[in-house]
């Protein structure tokens, strides 16, 4: 039989989730290791205990890659750009994110102004040769220069205009890569073939700026598994939803951004269309921090304009909203005498005071503890056995000096944790023109399902679902994600000036790269979706929708629905729209899918008495009783009334007063308003 395993590195944790051919699952989670990532999943895969030679398929996700950007501890790298062009880094764009700071400033780039060198050549809008490139002497030896004084070990070029002609951009890249083989070399024709100079520069840097990085780490990792025996795929998490093998990770390193939480979202969408919830707020708390998305239909909206820490990325991401509220975020008072929580955490080490690890700050796994959601010897399955004395400790000195009680306090951190995520899920969801009382509340992470039923009260939510294995959501999406791949190609062009036959001709060439880039990687072409999309706007304007084009329609029928339904995205996304205006074709864009068939989960038999046991939870300022209830002991189609708190080894789940719990025939709790 063989089995899949998929690995996801949390902040505090590092899943494992193994899935053979019957749909049998077996499960294993430690605490991560933030100095070396790769030894946590190695970590994960020893205490997994099985053979690797028998594993299929290796499926891993981490936050490595957004960890080198925030942290600033990616390659030296340089930059080679178009004469005339050297500051296009340091310029950026002129709006101002935080209107009212009066001390902004503007983010700083990866690459420092005395690390870009210009080249003399030109290509112009259209194609069209203006300067050719010949003279490359003397940009070679700066480069030599660079690499011997400043230690430059990664290298990348972004010339003007190459994503219409990358004749002179292809050229010099060859000289650059024969010169200095021992560098990696990435060019924007390779990353991002798209208009707009700031945006493609900065995707393209952060692409070269984490290459060698991210192949460190994978080669750490593919050598510890190859001493573990293991001959197996290994493919990584996108932050687009889909994965790809290792090989292309390495070369198309900015992709994998948000690879951990991406996975998170797959996994929810899969488990909660099983149950038949297809529109959703995902809500994954981890212990470092909550991802917030929204899904549509059984889809999540997919972006390609996202930014981290202050810079522009436009590939395609999944569209997650990220806020510093996890089960290790601190909880502090501000100069004004405020409580806040976040975004600092305690993270894996030392972790939240009640760890016993070393933490004496106080955090929102402390709170919960304290107001008795959190039993210590019942946490991670008894494996790590809290110590509440020092979670008093911690919040009795900041009790302390805001005048309270220690158990009030730790209510008001849950409070204000809550209120962080809260932000959260109307960014994802009304402010983007969504009703969140049209979606049910899908949690999951270590701690979602204990602040799920508090959030979904204040935004009139109605259901919330908590999936098997709440805890481990991630690594399960990692086995359910498909291969996945975008292509696109800018022509601005009103969509009247469209030839006839024009649209099926770029889609032809971008499904021709999309499968020979899935040839190269030696991923099955059978089975292969094609989702054809267009980037619309209004002629003269800036903001740019994407909409997908049935490729079915007659020519004179082809682009017209896909004008109409702009009108009633832009409608909703802005409140108006101009049903007379001209739109403009900006890029052509085509997600090329291999669909990834994984057996569905097995809903496991319950064990053990389904009774509860009689304790108390701290909530509305007094203690009230609650029944405790063991996950594996509930049958399916058992349902209890609120309060109760339902505990299982990777995750605790509240359900308060005026909200019911059952369990549906997959294994989901289902709570309930009323």
């Amino acid at each position: 039989m063989s089995v899949r395993v998929g690995v996801e590195i949390g902040g505090t944790f590092t899943d494992l989730v193994a899935i053979g051919d019957d749909g049998a699952i077996s499960t294993c989670k430690v605490l991560s290791v933030p100095s070396s990532p790769a030894e946590g999943a190695l970590a994960a895969l020893d205490a997994w205990g099985e053979p690797l030679a028998g594993v299929e398929v290796l499926v891993h996700g981490s936050t490595i890659a957004t960890n080198t950007v925030l942290e600033r501890t990616g390659a030296t790298t340089a930059l080679i750009v178009t004469k005339g062009f050297r500051d296009v880094l340091e310029i950026q764009r002129h709006e101002r994110t935080r209107v009212y700071d009066l001390y902004y400033q503007k983010a700083v780039p990866i690459v420092p102004r005395y690390l870009v060198v210009e080249v003399d050549e030109r290509i112009a809008a259209d194609g069209s040769v203006i300067r050719p490139l010949e003279d490359t002497g003397r940009l070679l030896n700066e480069l030599t220069s660079l690499t011997e004084e400043e230690h430059v070990q990664s290298l990348t070029v972004v010339l003007l205009n190459s994503y219409r002609n990358p004749l002179h951009e292809e050229a010099l890249g060859k000289v650059i890569r024969d010169s200095f083989p021992q560098l990696p070399v990435t060019l924007s024709v390779e990353v991002l073939p798209q208009f707009r100079e700031y945006e493609r520069a900065s995707t393209t840097v952060m692409s070269a700026y984490l290459k060698p990085v991210i192949q460190r780490y994978m080669d750490t990792l593919q050598d510890g598994l190859s001493e573990r025996a293991f001959d197996g795929d290994l493919h990584i998490m996108q932050s687009n939803g889909g994965i790809f093998p290792v090989a292309a990770a390495q070369q198309q390193a900015v992709n994998v951004i948000l690879s951990g939480p991406a996975a998170g979202v797959v996994g929810a969408t899969r488990v909660s269309a099983a149950a038949g919830h297809r529109n959703i707020i995902t809500l994954d708390m981890g212990g470092t921090s909550t991802d917030v998305c929204l899904a549509h239909d059984g889809k999540p909206r997919v972006a390609v304009d996202s930014h981290i820490d202050g810079l522009p990325i436009v590939v395609p991401m999944v569209e997650i909203i990220t806020v510093g509220a996890g089960g290790g975020s601190i909880a502090y008072v501000d100069s004004g005498g405020l409580l806040k929580v976040g975004p600092e955490s305690a993270g894996a080490d030392p972790g939240p005071s009640c760890y016993g690890r070393g933490g004496d700050r106080p955090t929102v796994t402390d709170a919960n503890v304290l107001c008795g959601l959190i039993r210590p010897a019942k946490f991670f399955g008894g494996k790590l056995e809290l110590r509440s004395d020092l979670a008093t400790t911690a919040l009795s000195l900041l009790a302390g000096r805001l005048g309270m009680e220690t158990v009030a306090l730790a209510e008001g951190i849950v409070t204000v944790a809550n209120s962080n995520m809260m932000d959260a899920i109307r960014l994802a969801s009304l402010e983007r023109g969504h009703d969140p009382r049209d979606y049910a509340l899908v949690a999951f992470g270590g701690a979602g399902g204990l602040h799920a039923c508090s959030l979904a009260a204040d935004l009139e939510i109605g259901t919330v679902l908590v999936p098997p294995n709440p805890g481990l959501l991630s690594a399960y999406g990692l086995l359910v994600s498909d291969f996945r791949r975008e292509f696109v190609r800018t022509e601005l062009t009103k969509t009247g000036d469209v030839r006839a036959d024009r649209v099926l001709e770029v889609f032809a060439e971008l499904e021709d790269r999309g499968r020979q880039e899935f040839e190269r990687y030696h991923v099955s072409r059978q089975g292969i979706v094609l989702a054809p999309s267009v980037d619309l706007r209004y002629l003269g304007q800036e903001l740019d929708l994407n909409i997908a084009v049935d490729l079915s329609r007659t020519e004179k029928e082809r682009l017209e629905p896909a004008v109409q339904a702009f009108h009633k995205v832009y409608n909703r996304r802005c409140g108006h729209c101009f049903p007379d205006a001209e739109v403009e074709i900006v890029n052509y864009r085509l997600t090329v899918t291999a669909p990834n068939e994984v057996p569905p989960l097995r809903p496991g038999d319950a064990t053990g008495s389904p009774n509860g046991e009689a304790g108390e939870v701290y909530t509305g300022g007094r203690w009230v009783e609650c029944a405790f209830f063991e996950r594996r002991h509930l049958p399916l189609d058992s349902c209890a009334s609120g309060p109760v708190v339902v505990e299982e080894a990777t995750a605790t789940t509240y359900v308060p007063q005026g909200w019911g719990v059952s369990v549906d025939g997959s294994g989901n709790l289902v709570l309930t308003r009323g």
